[in-house]
């Protein structure tokens, strides 16, 4: 089922990555390990941007949490806020993924929406989030 909602303003940690889409679920531990070793109060489940093809190997990526108070980030963990925007949603469980996309895209096309940005993924334990930001 595909659905929209609002996403409010939202306080992100993240690493950015140009590399194996395989080795971002390493990046989120990172991350996830350097938030609590500085006690920093995740908001959410991790997450992956994709700015190049969610579909290709080798890709660039933002790999995040949402968190829940400013603190100051490193050269390798930034800090940063997403303006509050609207989505295009679905979830998937296990090989579903390509399934998802694909019913996301042909929903676009189909009503006309304009994309605005880049998809994200968000790991819900064994449910995954698609979300397309839109007008």
């Amino acid at each position: 089922m595909i659905k929209t909602k609002m996403v409010p303003d939202e306080l992100i940690a993240v690493i950015s990555y140009t590399g194996c889409f395989k080795k971002t679920k390493k990046l989120l531990q990172e991350l996830e390990e350097w938030l609590r070793e500085y006690k920093v109060k995740i908001g959410g489940s991790g997450f992956v941007i994709f700015y190049t093809s969610p579909f290709e190997d080798e890709g660039r990526y933002d790999v995040g949490f949402p968190i829940e108070e400013e603190v100051e980030g490193t050269d390798r963990v930034k800090i940063v806020t997403i303006p509050k925007h609207r989505v295009l949603y679905t979830f998937y469980k296990g090989s579903g993924r390509g399934a998802a996309y694909d019913s996301l895209i042909d929903f676009v096309e189909e009503n006309k929406i304009d994309v605005i940005g880049s998809p994200r993924e968000i790991y819900h334990g064994s449910r995954v989030e698609i979300q397309f930001p839109i007008i």
